[in-house]
């Protein structure tokens, strides 16, 4: 393999493991050192050199919504992802070669974002998507390799959620009735059935069963449309308290003919980030018991069941959760208030 100068220009010429030979050519010695050194590391590791200098960052991104992202993804990770890549990774990298790229490019990239004072999970998550990015082009043997992959994560303490005790619970209830009386109905059956916020704005009335006491969950809404739920283990039927199906009940009656059981003004889908923003964000700072997210409503919702002694099965289909293993690695926290339950029920029994 050899580097040599042709003109204004720097040549790399080598024979990869398949036997053909290879000639590129760079404006300067540096990128050609650095391919260069790149294709003796990929015959050293028995690996294809076909590296393509001329494929630009840009053009992986546009590559990757194409070709990855719309075919693989729901709609809210896609939107998410092209967040990320429009409003921070181009703007970085810009229109910079792949091959050009480096390890200490990445690590830069990652003290900007330290700089920035952003979470540790946020810039895990810039990373993440970063590499996927390079890593299709991999996959397509346009690089050797995915140098995000020696780029360490950042140390970050996952958030395991938040479960209200009772009294919060009745606090955050009295407060809606008190500020946002119209999120009321909605609020209250959260909590009572665990679903999660793309459901319940997705919820319909010919899904809610007042004769069999059930809800069938079976899409979930992002943006004004209905998509098909987180996974196949989402699509469930959960039984309604007896106080849910009433003020349901009630709640239908009021109403009117509107196709989803919680609408806007115009009878259609409501947006869930609207009903973050302007009803539950309200009353949850109103509250005065501290910050807890809507998710936690959910949380709330499973915590008290686990708490209760209810079998790990049930609650595992009223979260659909595709296995009770996860339901009992989620909620793994509420088990010293469950052995103490128990215990009190022995003491009870044999007493």
């Amino acid at each position: 393999m050899t580097i040599r100068k042709r003109g204004q220009n720097w040549q790399v010429d080598y024979v990869d493991i398949n036997g053909k030979r290879i000639r590129t050519t760079y404006k300067t010695k540096k990128e050609a050192e650095l391919v260069h050194a790149e294709a003796v590391t990929s015959k050293a590791k028995g690996l294809v050199s076909s590296v393509d200098t001329r494929i630009t960052f840009e053009d992986s991104c546009k590559y990757f919504i194409e070709k990855y992202l719309l075919i693989n993804k729901k709609p809210k990770t896609i939107s998410e992802y092209e967040r990320i890549i429009n409003k921070e990774l181009l703007p970085y990298f810009k229109n910079r070669r792949l091959a050009q790229i480096s390890k200490l490019d990445v690590e830069n990239f990652k003290v900007s974002l330290i700089k920035r004072k952003l979470k540790a999970t946020t810039i895990n998550k810039y990373l993440i998507v970063l590499g996927s990015i390079i890593e299709r082009q991999v996959e397509n043997e346009i690089l050797f390799q995915n140098v995000v992959k020696k780029v360490k994560k950042i140390k970050s303490t996952k958030y395991v959620g938040r479960s209200l005790n009772q009294n919060e619970v009745s606090r955050l209830l009295d407060v809606c009735k008190e500020v946002k009386p119209e999120f009321y109905p909605m609020l209250f059956t959260v909590l009572n059935t665990g679903m999660r916020r793309g459901e319940i704005v997705a919820l319909m009335w010919k899904n809610v069963d007042f004769d069999k006491n059930l809800i069938n969950v079976e899409y979930t809404g992002y943006k004004g449309t209905l998509h098909a739920p987180k996974s196949a283990k989402s699509v469930r039927k959960i039984y309604m308290t007896h106080s849910l199906r009433k003020l349901l009940l009630e709640y239908k009656l009021k109403s009117g003919k509107n196709e989803f059981v919680f609408s806007n003004n115009n009878g259609t889908m409501l947006d869930g980030q609207n009903v973050y923003n302007r009803l539950f964000k309200p009353v949850m700072k109103k509250c005065g018991i501290g910050h807890f997210r809507f998710h936690d409503l959910r949380h709330t919702y499973g915590s008290f069941l686990v708490e209760n002694l209810v079998p790990i099965k049930f609650v595992q289909e009223q979260m659909g959760h595709s296995s009770s293993q996860i339901t009992l690695d989620i909620y793994t926290h509420v088990g010293d208030k469950s052995k103490e339950l128990a215990l009190n029920i022995l003491d009870k029994i044999y007493a």
